[in-house]
């Protein structure tokens, strides 16, 4: 795992250069690496777009769009760059800026501009674009309905692997629609469609599209069909009957946990990240909107922190005592070693009524392969590892502001805390963590070349 300097990264943005503030400013934007801080992020990706960069005039595009961490939202700002980005070639801002003309999400809707910049993002090979595209020619948007042109664009997505235009392609030939009635290709493109993890309704079906909510930065996919019937898709990718159709916001907790639950189920079929971090995502936000803090929560809460931190270092220091054992037989050529690497991981598991029962958000929520919270060592990152704090570790930056508003004052709210909440755990899974499990990985490794004449 490559290791961002920070620091040299700030230096370089402060010198001018164009890529290092995008870079700053999306990790300011989306905290991965560094504490969030929405100001900075917009300061940074502002210097970068100033000098052309079209990425970072995207993203500044969706900071003016989204209230994050009191910052005033602007739609005429958001629309003004996300204009510049898609003037200068960013394919991405030229299908999001489709969208926002073909909904008329926050402008007139205009079906004509719809159509330029799809096809200007088209022509880039946007897969969403290039169906959103057929849809237009599909219905009639903006130009002449042209359901054999429908076909074409989707069978250009299709190429590239877009689940949506398998749905597409499969539901054209099974009616006839745009080409002659195939049952067999019709077949064959539903079970593309099945073999990424999603479902359809035959019986009442239509084509599908891409739809974008510019308040939330939120995709959803639409339902379109000749009666004029839009069934709002729960996720980006996949349908979930519910009863009655609805945007996730309006969904309960336990809705959203059905939601999170089916795409764990779906695993082994794994195209799916992204709904179920959604689905986790909006559960978080709703549990910790009305979470109120007590004297008991906020000790039981600090004790988790403090023992998570603990059990950290405790593995830090055997995995740097193995990784120093090993750095002595690297320097003395050893014949068998001449690399490494040694990986901790810490995995909190949830304690629930049900007991681990099937359908159970703690089981979920506890799944090792979907949030861990880890830490690597390996023969490149050693001298760097013996030089900085690692920043599980480091108590210069307290995670407590961030997440918390500062409820527990100076205590210092550490890294693990940090890499839960960011993995949609709420305050109230945390204080339901019953057990942590700790592992120390050694891999060792050589690297064998032989001069072949």
């Amino acid at each position: 795992m490559q290791e961002i300097d920070i620091i040299k990264l700030q230096e370089q943005a402060e010198q001018g250069d164009a890529e290092a503030q995008y870079n700053l400013g999306c990790y300011y934007y989306f905290g991965r690496v560094i504490q969030k801080d929405f100001e900075k992020a917009v300061h940074w990706l502002t210097e970068a777009a100033d000098q052309g960069n079209t990425g970072a005039q995207y993203w500044l595009g969706h900071c003016y769009d989204n209230n994050g961490d009191g910052f005033q939202t602007d739609g005429e700002k958001a629309l003004l760059w996300y204009t510049k980005a898609a003037e200068a070639g960013n394919y991405v801002a030229q299908f999001y800026l489709g969208c926002i003309y073909h909904q008329g999400e926050g402008v007139p809707q205009n079906f004509e501009k719809a159509v330029y910049w799809y096809h200007r993002s088209a022509a880039q090979h946007h897969r969403n674009a290039l169906v959103n595209l057929g849809l237009c020619y599909y219905k009639g948007d903006g130009l002449p309905k042209n359901r054999e042109d429908a076909v074409y664009y989707f069978n250009l997505a299709a190429q590239d692997a877009n689940n949506i235009a398998y749905h597409n392609l499969a539901f054209c030939y099974a009616n006839g629609i745009g080409v002659i009635q195939d049952p067999e290709k019709a077949e064959y493109w539903y079970k593309k469609y099945e073999q990424t993890g999603s479902n359809w309704n035959k019986n009442n079906d239509g084509i599908y599209y891409f739809h974008i909510n510019r308040k939330n930065n939120t995709n959803y996919v639409l339902q379109y069909n000749d009666q004029e019937n839009e069934i709002l898709k729960i996720d980006n990718d996949t349908l979930i009957n519910f009863k009655k159709p609805k945007v996730i916001e309006d969904f309960s907790v336990s809705e959203l946990e059905e939601l999170a639950i089916y795409f764990y189920k779906k695993k082994s079929e794994w195209p799916f990240r992204y709904e179920f971090n959604k689905a986790l995502l909006k559960r978080y936000e709703k549990l910790n909107k009305n979470f109120s803090w007590t004297k008991s929560k906020k000790k039981k809460f600090l004790e988790i922190n403090d023992k998570l931190m603990s059990i950290f270092i405790k593995s830090y220091n055997e995995a740097l005592t193995i990784a120093k054992n090993l750095e002595m037989r690297i320097q003395n050529n050893d014949p068998f070693l001449s690399d490494y690497e040694i990986e901790i991981t810490l995995q909190p598991y949830i304690f629930d009524k049900n007991d681990y029962e099937e359908d159970c958000i703690a089981l979920v929520l506890s799944e090792p392969k979907y949030h861990p919270i880890e830490f690597d060592i390996s023969h490149s990152r050693f001298e760097w590892i013996e030089q900085e704090i690692p920043v599980f570790m480091d108590k210069s930056i307290n995670w407590n502001n961030q997440y918390l508003d500062g409820v527990f004052n100076d205590h210092y709210i550490c890294y693990a805390i940090h890499v839960l909440l960011e993995n949609h755990w709420s305050f109230h899974d945390i204080l339901n963590i019953d057990q942590i499990w700790t592992d120390v990985k050694v891999i060792h490794q050589n690297h064998y070349q032989k001069k072949i004449n």
